[in-house]
């Protein structure tokens, strides 16, 4: 086993060591952030998706590009990224069960998308890379070799170039006409050979314009230049500050119109008794 730039090279050139560690390091960062960020309710479902896509994604995928990915090692990447995801909208296995919520409907609710699509698209983006480079380049030689020899018995390990041509098979009607005509003509190295054309395909086999975005809330995140605020529960107007602000219009004083003089005295003497009638109504 060959470590190299923090990706181990094993003898049989699989990638389930290498897996396993991406795994294991991208838990450690997220057991990290867990309480302070990832579970916190203070924290809008937008500032979590920056976070986890910082701190936990940048490792989880680092030199995915490069995984052949069978489809028990692909499995085993979904599973934690789906565990991670569940602990940030906080809907538990049950839950998800109960309420028929599928993978890519729980990853929209953070503003995310699954985790094959991030796969598929650092694979695309780096095939692309590699098809513009020079034909005498390494990377390039390598992709495209061959080595003669008789075939063995069975389905032959799983490489770069299956994994590439399962990813082209799925090019979906929303491509251009164009664009599909150029792919199925010429093949994908020479559509891959115009960047911007090439950026069209990858965002439509990985899905990535129809990603939706989170829902705004109260909680507001300002991203000036590289300045970047998140506004706590702390920040807000205290409890006695938000009655003040939200109390209710005081009721209006009532104003007792007293009758003139000559109704009183009349009110007087009608509840007054009958030996005090006459001085009462004497004049002064």
């Amino acid at each position: 086993i060959f470590k190299y730039l923090g990706s181990y090279i094993c003898e049989d050139l699989s990638e389930d060591l290498d897996i396993e560690e991406r795994i294991r390091k991208a838990s450690c960062a997220f057991g990290k952030f867990k309480k302070s960020i990832f579970t916190n309710k203070s924290l809008s479902m937008e500032a979590k998706a920056r976070a986890f896509t910082a701190f936990v994604l940048s490792i989880l995928f680092y030199q995915s590009e490069c995984w052949a990915l069978r489809v028990d090692q692909k499995r085993r990447v979904e599973v934690f990224y789906n565990r991670c995801i569940r602990a940030m909208t906080g809907i538990n296995q049950h839950a998800q069960m109960l309420g028929h919520i599928s993978s890519a409907a729980m990853a929209a609710r953070a503003g995310l998308r699954t985790c094959g699509s991030y796969l598929d698209e650092k694979c695309l983006r780096w095939i692309g890379h590699v098809a513009r480079m020079q034909p005498n380049r390494l990377p390039r030689l390598s992709l495209f070799s061959w080595y003669s020899a008789p075939r063995a018995e069975g389905r032959p390990r799983q490489t770069m170039r299956h994994r590439l041509h399962g990813l082209l098979k799925r090019v979906p009607d929303t491509l251009s006409v164009g664009a599909r005509r150029s792919l199925l003509k010429h093949g994908w190295v020479h559509a891959a050979q115009d960047r911007e054309a090439w950026n069209v395909i990858v965002g439509a086999v990985c899905g990535i314009d129809a990603a939706p975005k989170p829902k705004d809330d109260r909680k507001t995140q300002h991203l000036e230049g590289r300045e970047y605020h998140v506004k706590f529960r702390d920040d807000e107007p205290t409890a006695s500050a938000r009655r003040r602000r939200r109390a209710p219009a005081r009721r209006r004083r009532r104003v007792r119109i007293r009758p003139p003089r000559q109704d009183r005295q009349l009110t007087r003497l009608r509840g007054a008794p009958p030996l005090l009638a006459p001085l009462l109504s004497a004049p002064a």
